[in-house]
């Protein structure tokens, strides 16, 4: 309003208004409460909802077949060590016979070889005997 005693100031033109400094507002503008009702509203809208899971039956049995079944390989597996051991044992003492019977092998053909010599031996004496005595 417009003071009545004042003659100094001057009549302001009606289409030079100044603005205010800032945004203007808008007419449609939310106070505080409504934006926080509204943030409240939007999370409870968006809210996750957690589920737990129950284990099936179907998949406690397949674990129990699976457990069973690394039982059995186990077993298995300590089995044929075993046996792997025994034919390991069983083998060395194969080794053994067979050296064993090999050094008979090489005795006897050493000792076939000696006779084969003192045969040849003999022969050849026995003919250079004979060559001498028809010589005289």
């Amino acid at each position: 309003m417009r003071d009545v005693t004042d003659n100094r100031t001057g009549e302001l033109a009606v289409g030079e208004v100044k603005r205010g400094r800032g945004r203007p507002r808008k007419a449609d503008s939310m106070s505080n409460a409504e934006r926080q009702r509204a943030y409240r509203a939007r999370l409870r809208s968006n809210s996750v909802t957690v589920t737990k899971k129950v284990a099936v039956v179907s998949q406690v049995d397949a674990y129990d077949d699976c457990r069973l079944e690394v039982d059995r390989l186990r077993e298995e597996l300590a089995w044929s060590d075993e046996h792997r051991t025994a034919l390991l044992k069983g083998n060395q003492e194969a080794f053994k016979q067979i050296a064993a019977l090999t050094a008979k092998v090489e005795k006897l053909q050493a000792l076939l070889e000696d006779r084969h010599v003192n045969t040849v031996t003999k022969s050849r004496v026995t003919k250079k005997t004979a060559s001498s005595a028809s010589a005289e």
